[in-house]
């Protein structure tokens, strides 16, 4: 089934499809990938994801570094899903878009908030103006940015590659698009970001 990558320290991943093994050998319950992941208050937090073929979760695993032992919260997410944009703001984990490989390629404009502090998951009222997924998300100061993606329903009925940037205001959760110019090519499923001194 794969092989094992090392990830930091002595936590390895094992592929394909493989489960997130931490140093003490314990095993993450489900076996996801493209999935959210965020640390708050000495747990780590592992959100929906893909299990493989045609699956993909709902579910919230949590790792206790304490304890070094995982469960899985009694909370879920509103569908399954993986490949979306998540971002870790004020003690809350925000997740933009998405897409569910099991339910007839499932597809999704929603943004959800999970707070770890209360167990909790809301859907917020803002929207993306059509479904998105593939794309990532990055904070500065007191917005984040959401960036590339695939469009499911584009041009032709066929999968279009979005070069659009989203802004998404944490202060009051609303959502602004911005048309990217055409010397800044940036349509694509999958973008690294990084900021170095503010410009991202």
């Amino acid at each position: 089934n794969g092989y094992d990558l090392n990830v930091t320290g002595n936590a390895t991943f094992q592929r394909s499809y493989g489960r997130l093994l931490m140093p003490n050998g314990a095993v993450m319950p489900y076996k996801v990938h493209v999935a959210g992941a965020f640390e708050y208050n000495a747990k780590i937090y592992v959100i929906g994801g893909n299990y493989g073929s045609n699956q993909t979760s709902d579910k919230i695993q949590i790792f206790d570094k304490s304890t070094k032992s995982w469960s899985v919260s009694a909370t879920k997410l509103s569908k399954p899903k993986g490949w979306f944009a998540g971002t870790f703001y004020d003690n809350k984990y925000y997740i933009f878009g998405g897409h569910n490989d099991a339910n007839n390629d499932e597809d999704f404009n929603s943004i959800e908030v999970y707070d770890p502090a209360t167990d909790t998951v809301r859907t917020l009222t803002a929207t993306f103006p059509h479904k998105i997924y593939g794309s990532t998300s990055v904070v500065v100061g007191d917005k984040a940015y959401i960036f590339g993606g695939y469009n499911p329903d584009g041009a032709d009925s066929t999968v279009k590659y979005l070069d659009e940037i989203y802004s998404f205001d944490f202060a009051n959760n609303t959502l602004t698009a911005f048309v990217v110019a055409s010397s800044f090519v940036l349509a694509d499923r999958i973008v690294p970001i990084r900021i170095l001194n503010g410009p991202v």
